[in-house]
């Protein structure tokens, strides 16, 4: 499945008004508890996100929490940041009308 397809399972789903209004505001969590060094609650903020991903069978960002969560308990600053810059990327294509990525 492409991103396109998960875009249109996740508009298509009861639960899209919820991730429009907690997913992006979790992202911004990540920045900043990423920012402060706060690994418990980045950790705890990581786990909610994949569990949302996971709820929606929206694999790929599964996939990027569950690494992200991985580099947390490594406490590995550069890797941290680069999947939560993935996982930015990919909540910003989902949530574009088209769901397609701006070339």
């Amino acid at each position: 499945m492409d991103i396109q397809e998960y875009a249109q399972q996740l508009k298509a789903s009861d639960y899209f008004s919820l991730f429009v209004e907690t997913v992006p505001d979790d992202i911004v969590k990540l920045y900043t508890d990423a920012e402060t060094g706060d690994f418990s609650t980045l950790a705890q903020t990581a786990h909610r996100l994949n569990g949302v991903f996971a709820m929606l069978n929206l694999h790929p960002g599964k996939q990027l929490c569950e690494q992200l969560e991985r580099h947390i308990t490594e406490q590995a600053r550069e890797e941290i940041k680069h999947y939560i810059d993935e996982i930015d990327e990919l909540v910003c294509i989902l949530l574009q009308p088209n769901g397609q990525q701006d070339e």
